[in-house]
């Protein structure tokens, strides 16, 4: 919305998620509002007023209030929808899928500190900032030599 360019690298060829739904707190609902996202949401997800929590031993069941006059409770939004929206908000060819990140190296060019992406398919991608989400075996987490998982 700034005027950012910026390109998500999916290693599955197409989108999709796993489970059914996602508990999303206030805070989340929050950020989601931030990303102007909500309007789309808010028709089909009402926040989640109380549940009930049983303990497996014992048997006995508790109810919980999540919602007051203060905040509005947890949404229970599935996981594709929730996606989709998002995807629905970024600018066309944002997200390269089928895209598996083999390496990251550092490197100045032109004075300036750039990231070198280097794909399976052998595509080269520059980037000044990298955020990695890639998962257990991080090729980014494997650059910044953080502990495993």
């Amino acid at each position: 919305r700034v005027g950012i360019r910026a390109v998500v690298l999916e290693t599955a060829s197409d989108l999709r998620a796993t489970g059914a739904a996602i508990l999303l707190w206030s805070n989340a609902w929050l950020a989601l509002d931030a990303l102007g996202v909500t309007d789309k949401l808010n028709l089909l997800y009402a926040p989640i007023e109380r549940g009930f929590v049983t303990d497996v031993k014992t048997k006995s069941t508790q109810q919980v209030v999540y919602a007051s006059k203060e905040r509005d409770g947890p949404r229970l939004v599935h996981r594709k929808i929730l996606l989709q929206v998002l995807v629905d908000e970024l600018p066309p060819d944002t997200i390269r899928f089928s895209s598996k990140l083999n390496s990251v190296e550092s490197v100045v060019e032109d004075g300036h500190r750039i990231s070198v992406l280097r794909l399976q398919d052998g595509a080269t991608i520059k980037a000044k900032v990298v955020i990695g989400c890639d998962g257990v075996r991080s090729v980014i987490a494997k650059r910044l030599k953080l502990s495993p998982p």
